[in-house]
Formats: C-alpha cells, sequence, structure tokens
C-alpha cells in the first residue's frame, strides 16, 4: 500500500512539474541557453573521452586514422605492424606537438629496421589528458612511449562524468531545472573561487599522473622515455602584474639607470620581505646578468619561473620527471639540462624559444640528436647488439655542433613573424597594466627585424585578426569593439618597449599616439614622466608625473611611489 502511495505522489509531482513547466514555456518563451562550449571547451573536456584512433580500411589494408575534431592530421598508420618495425609514439602538450615531424630522422636511418615515428602530442593537454592518450596507444603495439609532459597543469577540474553533463546541459532547458541549479550553485560556491589553485596538489597530482604513464606502460612490457621540458629562463615571465611596490620599483629603475650593484642590494632586501617574489627573482636575475654574475642569474631566473607557478614547467615539475625515472628504472632525456648547456651563458633566452615556453621550430634538432643517443646506447633497450653493429658507424651521425638560424632570419618567415605579433598583441590588452610578457615579445619583434616595430602602429586589423583565429584565445579578445578599446594599450607597450632599449624619441612618439587615442590613460604618461627621467629635463617629467597621477585612479599608489623615487633619484640633476 505504502509503495503504491509513494507511485502516486511521484505521478503527481512528476505531472505538477510539467504543467509549470508548460506554463511558464507558454508564458515566456523557451530559455535561451548560452553556448558555453567554447572549441577549446570541448576539445578539452568533451573529446577526452572518445579514442583518438578509429581502425578504417584504406588503400587495401586496414589502417588507423586520427578521429579527433580539431587535430585530425596526426600521422595514420598500418593496423597490422610488420617484424622489421620499431613503432615509437611521441605524447604530451603543445611542446610534444610541436615535434611535428622529426626532421632529420628519416624512417630507414636504423639499418635493417623501419623507424614508425607517430606523434601524437596534443596542445593544451595537461598529464591528466597525456595519460588517457597513453592508455589508448597501448593498444596499437607500440615498442617505445616518449613523453614529453609538464606544461598546462592548470584546470581546475581535470575531466568530469560526460552522461552527467550531457544530462546537466538538457535540463538547464528547463524553468525549473535551471531556477533550482542556480540557487544550489550560488550557495555552494558563494565564499569560494571554483578556479583557485593549490600548487602542492597541483605538483602531487602532476607526478602521479606521471608516475601513472609510466607504470601503465611498464606493465605491457613496452619501453618508456620520461623528458623534462626545456625551460626558457628569461622568457617565462607570468602574466601577472609586477606588484605595487615601493622597492621592486625602484629596483627596476636603478636597472635602467645601470645602477646594478645597488639594484642588486634593494631586490634582494625585497625577496626577504615578501612572499610574492615572483619579480622580485626575475629582476635581480636581469642585474646579476649584467654585472656578468651569470650563475647567479641562472639562479634568480629559475627561482623566479618556480614562483611565477604558470601554465608552463619549472623546475621542480623537471625534478619530479627526473625522480620518478630514478625510482621507476625507465629511461630519461633530459631536455631542460640540454637546452641550458647549449644557450648563451647557460641562460635560455628568445634564441630559442618563440615565447614563454614554445620553441623555434628549428631546435627541435636537439630533440632528435637527444632521443638518437638513446636508442643507440650501449646498453640500448630498442636495439639488440646485432642492430647496434649494423649501425655502428650511424652513432655519430647527429652531431651536437647545431648551429640554428639567427632571429633575423626567423624574422624572414611570415608564420614567425604573426606568431610573435599575436602574443605580442594579446599580452598588451590582457589587462589594464604593463605586461612584461608583451615588452619581451615586441622586444623580439624588434631584434627579428627592427622595422616590424616600427610599423606596428599599421597592423591593427592584422594584429585583431591573429587574434580571432587563435582558437585559445576568448572571442571578447577579438571582437572589434573591445579591440579597437584596448588597441592604446598596445601602442602604450610599443613605446614603453622603445624606451626600455633607450630608444627615447620612437617611444615618445608611441606613447603620444597612445594618449591622443585616451588622455585619460595613465600608462602613456608614466612612460613619458620616465622618458623625460632619462633626458634629464625635470619640468616635462614633474608635469607628466602629476598627469599621470590624476588619470590613475586604481593605480594611484603606484604613480605616488614613482613620484617619490624620482625625487630621490632627482638629486643628481643638482
Amino acid at each position: 500500500m505504502k509503495i503504491k502511495n509513494i507511485t502516486v505522489l511521484i505521478i503527481v509531482l512528476l505531472l505538477a512539474v510539467i504543467a509549470l513547466e508548460s506554463y511558464l514555456q507558454t508564458k515566456y518563451g523557451p530559455i535561451t541557453v548560452e553556448e558555453e562550449e567554447q572549441p577549446f571547451f570541448k576539445y578539452a573536456y568533451e573529446d577526452i573521452n572518445k579514442k583518438l584512433y578509429k581502425k578504417v580500411f584504406k588503400n587495401e589494408k586496414y589502417m588507423y586514422v586520427s578521429q579527433r575534431q580539431y587535430y585530425e592530421n596526426y600521422a595514420e598508420f598500418s593496423a597490422k605492424k610488420d617484424n622489421d618495425v620499431i613503432r615509437l609514439f611521441i605524447i604530451g602538450g603543445s611542446v610534444a606537438h610541436g615535434w611535428e615531424d622529426p626532421m632529420s630522422i628519416p624512417s630507414d636511418f636504423i639499418t635493417g629496421k623501419k623507424l614508425e615515428i607517430i606523434n601524437v602530442g596534443m596542445p593544451g593537454y595537461d598529464s591528466y589528458r597525456v595519460k588517457l592518450i597513453a592508455r589508448e596507444l597501448l593498444q596499437y603495439e607500440p615498442d617505445l612511449i616518449v613523453v614529453l609532459s609538464g606544461n598546462n597543469e592548470y584546470f581546475p577540474k581535470q575531466g568530469f562524468n560526460p552522461i552527467a553533463y550531457s544530462l546537466n546541459k538538457f535540463l538547464t532547458r528547463f524553468y525549473f531545472y535551471n531556477d533550482l541549479q542556480k540557487k544550489i550553485f550560488r550557495s555552494r560556491f558563494k565564499d569560494r573561487n571554483p578556479f583557485e589553485r593549490n600548487l602542492g596538489k597541483d605538483l602531487e597530482r602532476y607526478e602521479n599522473n606521471i608516475r601513472d604513464i609510466v607504470r601503465n606502460i611498464q606493465k605491457k612490457g613496452v619501453s618508456v622515455i620520461l623528458c623534462t621540458l626545456p625551460i626558457n629562463m628569461k622568457g617565462s615571465i607570468s602574466a601577472r602584474p609586477v606588484p605595487v611596490n615601493k622597492q621592486i620599483l625602484l629596483g627596476k629603475l636603478l636597472i635602467e639607470d645601470k645602477k646594478f650593484y645597488e639594484a642588486i642590494e634593494v631586490l634582494r632586501d625585497f625577496i626577504k620581505k615578501t612572499d610574492d617574489n615572483l619579480y622580485g627573482y626575475y629582476y635581480l636575475a636581469k642585474a646579476y646578468e649584467q654585472i656578468e654574475d651569470y650563475k647567479s642569474a641562472k639562479e634568480n631566473y629559475l627561482f623566479s619561473v618556480e614562483a611565477a607557478a604558470d601554465d608552463f614547467a619549472t623546475p621542480s615539475k623537471n625534478m619530479k620527471i627526473r625522480n620518478i625515472s630514478k625510482e621507476e628504472k625507465v629511461a630519461l632525456i633530459d631536455l631542460e639540462s640540454i637546452f641550458i648547456n647549449f644557450a648563451k651563458q647557460n641562460i635560455t633566452d628568445r634564441e630559442i624559444f618563440a615565447d614563454h615556453c614554445h620553441l623555434w621550430d628549428e631546435y627541435y634538432r636537439l630533440f632528435d640528436n637527444a632521443l638518437l643517443k638513446e636508442i643507440f646506447k650501449k646498453d640500448s633497450k630498442y636495439l639488440n647488439k646485432t642492430d647496434l653493429e649494423k649501425n655502428k658507424s650511424k652513432q655519430q651521425y647527429f652531431s651536437d655542433q647545431f648551429k640554428p638560424p639567427s632571429l633575423k632570419e626567423f624574422g624572414k618567415i611570415q608564420e614567425n613573424v604573426n606568431r610573435i605579433i599575436g602574443y605580442a598583441g594579446f599580452y598588451s590588452i590582457e589587462n589594464n597594466n604593463i605586461s612584461e610578457r608583451a615588452l619581451y615579445s615586441f622586444e623580439t619583434l624588434y631584434l627579428m627585424d627592427p622595422g616590424l616595430l616600427s610599423n606596428m602602429r599599421f597592423l591593427k586589423e592584422n594584429i585583431r585578426e591573429l587574434l580571432e583565429q587563435n582558437q585559445y584565445i576568448s572571442e571578447d579578445a577579438s571582437d572589434k569593439k573591445i579591440f579597437d578599446s584596448k588597441w592604446k594599450q598596445i601602442l602604450y607597450h610599443i613605446g614603453e618597449t622603445y624606451r626600455r632599449m633607450n630608444m627615447l624619441e620612437e617611444a615618445l612618439d608611441y606613447f603620444n599616439k597612445a594618449i591622443a587615442l585616451n588622455d585619460t590613460y595613465y600608462l602613456p604618461y608614466l612612460g613619458r614622466t620616465l622618458v623625460y627621467y632619462s633626458l634629464e629635463n625635470k619640468e616635462e617629467m614633474l608635469i607628466n608625473i602629476n598627469k599621470a597621477l590624476s588619470c590613475s585612479e586604481n593605480n594611484s599608489m603606484e604613480i605616488q611611489y614613482y613620484k617619490e623615487i624620482l625625487d630621490e633619484l632627482l638629486t643628481h640633476f643638482n
């Protein structure tokens, strides 16, 4: 009887909900569901639940072909693996993906074997998503899997239940569920930032994912090589603004005044007094580099990378890779050390990296060299003694004496130029503060070709189109109205780039153009203040610092600090 009553009650409630929903839909019309899924959302959360490869009959044989939406161009390979084939998969994020075609390694390089290298690096993938790829690849008879993972550990949630997600998405079309969901969400997350990160847990999760990848591969009797990731010491600058602190602003100005020892003293004191020491280490490293103390510069650049805790590899992540390699007894290619040893003064920079973590394509030759060295080791796990003897003459084929193109040569390739212009433009408009990432990119453009930077004023529409074409950048960034309102920030950053290179006339020109667009934007006035400080024009300096102060509003403390610092430094004018 009780069961019957409960059933009747459920039916009555269900009918009431349907009646109420019908009334609301009739009165107010269907709910307009905002399409939350940006292309990257689908790529990062939905596509990971389906296989990367599917088996099809093609060219009179069965092949495995990629079926992912945005990266369909992965190498196809035969479903039947011949006995003489060494099948090698490369997995990881965008750094692995950039190794699109190990260009220096022909398939018949190893005498008596066919080397089949298949790159399945997935841009934007963290270690959790790489782990899913690794599990699938074990179905395809791999002999060796090379793992390059360490960027992108920023996902607040690694994955989710796709069935629950689809059901939730469907139900949000109904008033009764939509209102209930909003109330529950508000009460549950009222005082919580769902994207807040715990760096200790992030690192622990990263270690667990990499260890799972290794153990799952080993269980199948497949060889694995772990790789640390190369780090751009000078270019791994956080998107976070420089802290509003008098000491760090003073340290920056002292470096520009070439008072390096004074800057070191100020910045070291800053680091002692604060936990937010990302830029303290960064500017301290720049000061040490100027006095040719490269060991201290390198050390502090790496401290800065670690403190940034951003979307790129860090020394601590690379140390986890080394430890796992040792503990799980698997091969290691220490790319971080290889690139550091290759760089001038052992400090990696824009000569190797196109941005904060991605390499110029030509530098993947160093990956090729390191991989072949590992394969051809005397105690090789991948080749037997007979194979090694057959290939003895080839073991030194890939020399370490690698001479890559210069930045000017990179600047002759339009794809490279567009890449840097896109980065520079985006970093300039990310927020209303000074962006060190934008300045770094604009200086790279200048070094590639000075004319590129001076002509940026004419490339407004080109920059917007580059942002529009980049699927990792939100649509707001390239929206014409929003972009037009942000154009002043790009002009300012070009001016500031010139100022820091001591090209003061060019700097003033761009600052003036930014002010002409918006005369209440404080940063160009600050830029002009620092130009006139360098020119020892106290009158114009004071006019512009006061104008910056009147425009700054939320940034008034920053400008006030600059005013106090400049008043103190101006004593050398008298």
